[in-house]
């Protein structure tokens, strides 16, 4: 089956690498076990849980956490800078409304790890929000705006690209930031309160926001450089 993402240049090889089902579609994998969102809160106390900590410690890996649309979340704003986050020796875990399969615009399929009602905030150091037509599913959901509010609160790193911008805008954070989104959300950011500049790719303390797809790879690398000054 031919593939349609060939325009994202030198990490097509690492994506063609990944395994693929019997119908040639790629196939990330992620874990599966329980339940739905809504099943239980999120930690959101000042200190880490103690599960949060004996996770940290069996896994000794810092974890970035990346939130997709359970259908059309923008393909390479997800696989691209989820491989330089591994490469960077970031351990990935991806959020949806549900586990199970999400499935980007382009085709990719992603195992989705956690459904965001199971987010300990605790557990990651940076929360990032994938664009694509299905990110304006979480526009005005109340429970992902108060997720971006907890993560900003704690001081973490907070980031979105694409139209994915307009979810941080709406959750209060971009308020008084320098921002960028797809041209689409110039409006509800300034509204929101941002100086919406248009550019690639704005760090603004802990926020990070970028365009597009074609800002993966610099939007990832500001993300690695934010969190390595962190030590």
């Amino acid at each position: 089956m031919p593939r349609r993402l060939r325009f994202i240049g030198s990490y097509i090889a690492k994506v063609e690498a990944k395994p693929k089902s019997a119908f040639g579609e790629l196939v990330i994998p992620g874990s599966y076990s329980g339940s739905t969102r809504g099943s239980g809160p999120r930690n959101l106390g000042s200190n880490p849980s103690p599960g949060a900590i004996e996770r940290r410690k069996m896994d000794g890996q810092r974890q970035i956490l990346m939130v997709i649309a359970q259908n059309d979340f923008r393909d390479e704003e997800y696989e691209i800078p989820k491989t330089i986050f591994e490469e960077a020796g970031f351990l990935v875990k991806t959020a949806s409304e549900r586990r199970g399969e999400a499935m980007g615009k382009l085709g990719t399929k992603v195992q989705v790890d956690l459904p965001l009602m199971e987010i300990d905030i605790d557990d990651f150091e940076a929360l990032i929000f994938v664009g694509g037509p299905g990110a304006a599913d979480y526009f005005h959901d109340g429970e992902v705006l108060n997720l971006v509010r907890d993560f900003s609160k704690k001081g973490k790193v907070t980031a979105a690209i694409c139209i994915a911008p307009s979810i941080l805008a709406n959750a209060g954070i971009l308020e008084g930031q320098r921002a960028t989104a797809f041209p689409s959300e110039q409006e509800n950011l300034t509204s929101r309160g941002a100086e919406y500049s248009g550019a690639p790719v704005e760090s603004s303390g802990n926020i990070i926001t970028a365009n597009g797809p074609q800002a993966a790879k610099e939007f990832a690398q500001a993300i690695i450089k934010a969190l390595s000054s962190r030590g």
